[in-house]
């Protein structure tokens, strides 16, 4: 009987596609390196007036911006090459060996290079690498999972230089600005845990009205939707001080807060209500229903009546109308009043900052929750929660601003990664030039000191 032979060249697909996406990260690393190796290439013949084997013609001799280290001369015609050094960078495909032209003077002394920021002394890690590490741990990957990311590309990266790539952002522009104007803004307060105790995480957000409501099991659930995050701030507490911060530099970005229509939708802190106090007393200020029936639960006497009161003090604010509301009011204090007092005092001491949405019926947007806040507060807890905690103050708050850019970028349809990179490295790539590396010379002393060239990034 004939046996049955296999396909020549047969390959499991598995097999196929791992080896498919090895060649590609190959190749892109290789690409990357002969770009580099293109530009430091090309930096070193400009500095040095000509390419490796070729004479400099004496009509063509000027002066570089690299100068000696021993006798600090500029001249091009007293620079020689003198073979070249290897030199690693870790890109985010992998890891590649640049080829870098060394130049020597005539009298002996070493000419030190300056690439520019292209190729920064001492730089490993590739900025690629950089954006793919912010990337990674913006969108919820904690330090460990980004590092086993790139060990699976053959790329080492300690925990140390993650922390180091995620804390530059620290700093980073949240791109607040508004394209229409401004009608309505809720503040919240969220804590995270650093090192050495919580940290308070405060933040401005505009609100927009939707063009059709959400609706869910057939009902119409919210009616706005989150718009910018205006401004940020982290403190130990959420103190009033720390909100007058936050809101100064709102105001100070050139959000429209000054107008006599902006309504303001918070919960009840005393220092966030001081600061509104004082930097926006000519806002319409409503307190957050939900929080206001939530906490009646703290002054709830009998656990049995916790939820009922909280269900029924939710009630009383969702009146069509103030009149309407003033009547839940009573209903709700004939109810609870001898039986929870505290509890239902404290509702009715908060009906007046509860209804003041009630009050602009012709507004469009006049929220009476700050839940959009929360909502935004959930996606950072997704994406801190594999962190756990931060090591640095610097660090918790390099991730709540890139937060902020990613949710800004989303509404304005642009890439959050780019405006990054916009925002490190705004430099130009190029080297120094002679003005910039000018400085006098000065003779060698007895012991031997030597002038030497700075590097500039």
């Amino acid at each position: 009987m004939a046996s049955v032979e296999c396909a020549v060249g047969e390959v499991k697909l598995h097999e196929y596609v791992a080896e498919l996406m090895r060649q590609a990260r190959a190749a892109s690393t290789a690409r990357k390196a002969e770009l580099v190796q293109a530009r430091v290439e090309a930096v070193v013949i400009e500095q040095a007036g000509r390419a490796p084997g070729q004479r400099l013609r004496p009509a063509e001799e000027g002066l570089s911006a690299w100068r000696c280290s021993r006798c600090g001369s500029q001249r091009q015609c007293d620079f020689n090459y003198n073979g070249s050094y290897r030199r690693t960078v870790v890109f985010a495909d992998g890891s590649a060996v640049l080829r870098i032209p060394r130049l020597r003077c005539r009298c002996g002394g070493n000419v030190p290079a300056d690439f520019g920021v292209a190729l920064a002394p001492r730089q490993r890690h590739w900025y690629d690498l950089v954006l793919e590490v912010l990337g990674l741990v913006v969108e919820g990957c904690s330090l460990r999972g980004v590092q086993r990311h790139l060990a699976r590309r053959g790329v080492q990266v300690g925990l140390s230089s993650l922390a180091r790539m995620l804390g530059r952002c620290a700093g980073v522009e949240i791109r607040s600005e508004l394209a229409t104007g401004l009608e309505a803004i809720s503040l919240d307060a969220a804590f995270w845990r650093v090192q050495d105790g919580p940290r308070a995480h405060l933040y401005v957000h505009e609100v927009r009205r939707r063009d059709q409501p959400l609706v869910r099991g057939g009902r119409e659930v919210a009616w706005y939707r989150t718009g910018k995050v205006l401004a940020m701030g982290l403190a130990e507490e959420e103190s009033q001080s720390a909100w007058e911060a936050v809101l100064e530099q709102a105001i100070a970005s050139g959000s429209p807060l000054t107008s006599e229509e902006l309504f303001v939708a918070s919960d009840g802190n005393a220092g966030l209500l001081g600061a509104v106090d004082l930097q926006l007393p000519w806002s319409i200020r409503q307190r957050c229903v939900w929080h206001i029936g939530y906490r009646t639960r703290e002054r709830v006497q009998r656990a049995e009546h916790r939820e009922r009161l909280q269900r029924d003090a939710v009630w009383v604010f969702g009146a069509e109308d103030l009149g309407s509301a003033r009547q839940r009011l009573s209903l709700f204090m004939s109810r609870w009043e001898l039986l929870e007092p505290e509890a239902a005092e404290s509702v009715r001491r908060k009906f007046e900052g509860g209804v003041q949405y009630l009050r602009q019926p012709a507004r469009l947007v006049r929220p009476r929750t700050i839940a959009i806040s929360e909502r935004y507060n959930q996606e950072a807890k997704r994406r801190l929660r594999p962190g756990r905690a931060f090591g640095s103050e610097r660090n918790l708050q390099a991730m709540l601003r890139l937060l902020a850019l990613r949710h800004n970028c989303i509404l304005d349809g642009t890439d959050w990664l780019q405006r990054t990179a916009e925002w490190l490295w705004p430099m130009p790539t190029t080297a120094p030039t002679t003005q910039q590396q000018q400085r006098p010379n000065t003779p060698h002393t007895q012991t031997g000191e030597r002038n030497q060239a700075p590097y500039a990034l």
